[in-house]
């Protein structure tokens, strides 16, 4: 079960053990047997944990039915210490696994917040919405993140992991328009010097080129970057729109574009609703009772189940069922925080702009 060898008490939790202490003794110990079983085979925390607590029902349904055998009951106190230590294991055991899967999950998602997820966000802007904006500085370097939520120490830590130093950094705070047939960043410092240093960070992020500019508060102080490339003059037109029928192209792009901003709406609420599951599966291994570890484990399936990345009409419809009927989902939502509104909402408007193959 574990790496390390077992204690005296950790063997009164196998099979063999068991069978040789029961021998004689007309027990009806099948349940038990196979239970002490599960726990050998298992390897992964959460599996040790759904084996300790039917191990732990198993013992106390014994106890119950043969309170008045001391021989029965002293082993059954031995079982239950083992209990403890092998939970307190396998508990320290999936918290690692579960911080180490969240930072696996973080490094995944690092490169594409400043790359991928950009140029839907861009997109969202050349069409008249307005995000938050934040840039980092080091020399004539630069990193740049827009996005529909404030931004804050987590993005600071990101831009500067782009930058690859963390020496002489500086952050600018600001917002992202559509302004003068350009992508606008109005920042809370002077403009000189911004507009070309933004237009080569979102190219090396996105390998997409735009035209930038840059203003301070005061609307005089403007620095430019030029013309957009022949693409971007595209772009820009689709945020205009265009007199007659649009050609099937730009229709196509469109909608690949909507499907992403679809998509981010997406893992956005994913996001949220992972964050107070896990709070809940913490709190419920605090408790350490019998119920807890089957309540981690329904927790920790949920968060298997949202995809991050649902990409097919088919992908899209199984999760809208699935997060329409689970029961668990139903359950978070009745007793601590509807997260599946959110979830749904957001793969409604997915199944919008899905791809049809």
């Amino acid at each position: 079960m574990h790496s390390q060898e077992r204690t005296v008490s950790d063997k009164q939790l196998t099979e063999q053990e068991w069978k040789k202490f029961a021998k004689g003794k007309n027990l009806k110990d099948a349940a038990l047997i196979k239970a002490m079983a599960e726990l050998d085979k298992a390897k992964a925390p959460d599996a040790q944990l759904e084996a300790l607590a039917e191990i732990e029902k198993q013992a106390e349904l014994l106890r119950k039915a043969n309170k008045a055998d001391k021989d029965i009951t002293a082993y059954l106190d031995d079982i239950d210490k083992a209990l403890g230590k092998e939970r307190k294991l396998a508990e320290a055991e999936a918290k690692k696994a579960a911080a180490q899967e969240s930072s696996e999950s973080e490094d995944e998602e690092e490169p594409a917040q400043l790359a991928a997820r950009m140029v839907p966000l861009m997109k969202a802007v050349a069409k008249g919405e307005l995000l938050h904006a934040m840039i980092a500085t080091e020399g004539k370097e630069a990193a740049v993140m827009v996005s529909r939520k404030s931004l804050g120490a987590p993005q600071r830590k990101l831009l500067t992991t782009a930058l690859g130093t963390t020496s002489g950094v500086k952050f600018i705070a600001g917002e992202c328009i559509w302004e003068a047939n350009a992508h606008t960043f109005v920042v809370q410092s002077a403009a000189a010097g911004l507009a070309r240093k933004l237009r080569e960070a979102l190219f090396k992020q996105t390998q997409q080129r735009f035209k930038v500019r840059v203003r301070g508060e005061d609307p005089n102080d403007v620095d430019e970057d030029g013309e957009p490339a022949p693409q971007d003059e595209r772009e820009a037109g689709e945020s205009e729109g265009e007199q007659g029928g649009e050609p099937q192209a730009t229709q196509a792009q469109d909608h690949a574009a909507g499907f992403e901003q679809a998509l981010d709406g997406w893992r956005t609420a994913r996001t949220s609703a992972i964050t107070v599951l896990k709070a809940l599966a913490r709190e419920a291994a605090e408790l350490r009772d019998p119920e807890s570890a089957k309540a981690v484990i329904e927790v920790q399936a949920v968060v298997k189940q949202l995809s991050a990345e649902p990409r097919s009409a088919q992908q899209v419809a199984q999760l809208m069922q699935w997060v329409s009927e689970d029961e668990v989902v139903i359950d978070v939502c009745n007793l601590e925080q509807d997260i599946r509104t959110p979830l749904l909402n957001a793969l409604s408007a997915m199944q919008k702009t899905v791809p049809a193959n």
